[in-house]
């Protein structure tokens, strides 16, 4: 059987497709990505309807939490976006030049959801079920805008309709 570095050659390519496929292009995600607790949705199971945003502003930093979860959950979607169809969902309000930082969580039982968020984050990341991504940047543009999920998933419907306004 064929060898590359004395690894049979077919081992070879699946675990670089998997390192490559799995991690994100070129690599790029494995960076980012972060454990989550073995139970990371465990301090969520007691509420008993779908939550808003856990949001702190202070002075020039302000620290979202999104929660990504399936249907039949009260988080489905994001942050309970499954429940507000009509409108947008989660909403996030910063001002211009504050620091802004966003913890994604992805409480899914199997499946990985994205996060993206328009003129800040457009390339997106994909975050597999039981770990997070935290996003921070600075929020340098007035503006609405769109946070969406940036994958093909089941519940990706109910997953684009967030919004990031900064005002002045």
């Amino acid at each position: 059987m064929p060898k590359i570095w004395g690894i049979p050659k077919g081992i070879f390519i699946l675990v670089i497709a998997v390192i490559i496929f799995g991690s994100g292009f070129l690599g790029y995600y494995a960076l980012t990505y972060k454990s989550s607790p073995s139970d990371p949705c465990g301090l969520l199971s007691s509420s008993g309807s779908a939550p808003g945003i856990a949001n702190s502003t202070l002075g020039s930093t302000a620290s979202f939490t999104i929660i990504e979860a399936d249907p039949g959950n009260n988080y489905e979607g994001m942050n309970g976006s499954a429940f507000h169809s009509s409108t947008p969902w989660p909403v996030m309000r910063v001002t211009e030049g504050q620091t802004v930082i966003i913890h994604v969580l992805n409480c899914a039982s199997s499946e990985p959801h994205g996060f993206a968020v328009q003129h800040y984050f457009v390339s997106g990341v994909t975050v597999r079920p039981g770990l997070s991504f935290t996003l921070t940047f600075n929020a340098d543009q007035v503006g609405q805008f769109r946070v969406y999920c940036s994958i093909f998933c089941a519940i990706h419907p109910l997953m684009q309709n967030g919004e990031l306004i900064v005002s002045a």
